[in-house]
């Protein structure tokens, strides 16, 4: 499947790609009843569903509030230097390490314009999370098929399919 080309693309994407984050919970319990992995197995991949899920959710909002604190009259100095600081390693140091990986010097308004970039595409980055999240709210538990990336055809591997001969 190509890449999105066109933010609404994009967004509507994000939005499918994290459904299967709320799909967890229905793919741990079909999976209990067809006798697949222990309770332990279970609770780890809800537990990590919820930390992935929850960890791009709340990017955007995370981002807008670096990015107000940082921007705040009010914002005492310490907590402005933590947020100034939050926004150049999220920001401004990828930009830098990924031109230097590919052996391209950046010039400043290179590494600006980049940057600025960088801190939109965060900014927007929860939008379709939230619009599946919102989604799921209003209708409920999902009624259709669960996500391909959530829901494996193939059982999932036992100790005994790791084994060689």
């Amino acid at each position: 499947m190509p890449a999105a080309e066109h933010l609404p693309e994009l967004l509507s994407q994000s939005g499918r790609w994290f459904q299967s984050y709320l799909d967890y919970p229905q793919c741990a319990a079909r999976w209990h009843a067809q006798g697949h992995g222990s309770r332990l197995d279970h609770a780890a991949a809800l537990a990590i569903g919820t930390y992935r899920g929850m960890a791009w959710l709340l990017v955007s909002p995370a981002m807008a509030a670096c990015l107000a604190l940082a921007l705040g009259p009010r914002t005492r100095l310490p907590v402005r230097a933590t947020a100034a600081a939050a926004l150049w390693t999220a920001t401004v140091a990828p930009v830098r390490q990924l031109a230097k990986a590919e052996g391209r010097p950046l010039t400043v308004r290179e590494t600006a314009v980049q940057s600025a970039e960088t801190l939109a595409g965060l900014l927007l980055k929860s939008i379709g999370p939230l619009t599946a999240l919102g989604r799921w709210a209003v209708t409920g538990t999902r009624r259709t098929a669960l996500a391909p990336k959530s829901n494996r055809r193939a059982a999932p591997p036992t100790t005994s399919d790791m084994e060689t001969p």
